[in-house]
């Protein structure tokens, strides 16, 4: 529910006006997103609107393009991605940086697996409002990470 406050004004001399009312509506930033991209028709159906949708076929679900700050209309639309092979401290790293958009209820987790059934979290090797890195030691001769976003509601 939003939340309401009442003021009350004064001058530089301290006259005072009359009492304002004033009612200020805080709203998660997906619902904002939400209502920046999509009609309330097109909110209201589930393959266009909702978060597993993929509207413009990119591959990439809706949550996805929020969380990276994509348009999910527009299929052409897509920040950077970039895995790499690296060596520190004489071990070998599966490492990913990705470009994400700065908003503060999408929760990333980078995880790693080398066989595509037991995954387990990757480290974390930096992360800012507008990107994430994350590495996981390669073991053996596959190695394999994903990006997963979840909304903090």
């Amino acid at each position: 529910a939003p939340d309401s406050f009442t003021y009350q004004i004064a001058d530089e001399h301290g006259l005072v006006s009359n009492e304002a009312r004033i009612t200020i509506e805080l709203r998660a930033d997906h619902l904002n997103w939400l209502e920046a991209n999509f009609t309330e028709p097109e909110q209201s159906d589930p393959a266009i609107g909702s978060w597993d949708a993929d509207p413009d076929g990119d591959g990439s679900t809706n949550l996805m393009e929020y969380a990276r700050g994509t348009d999910p209309q527009l299929g052409t639309s897509a920040p950077s991605i970039e895995p790499e092979i690296e060596i520190a401290g004489g071990e070998t790293y599966h490492t990913v940086t990705v470009t994400k958009a700065p908003y503060a209820d999408a929760d990333w987790t980078v995880e790693a697996s080398v066989d595509l059934e037991t995954w387990i979290p990757a480290t974390v090797v930096s992360e800012t409002p507008s990107q994430l890195t994350a590495r996981a030691p390669i073991t053996g001769t596959r190695s394999y990470l994903r990006l997963k976003v979840r909304l903090i509601e």
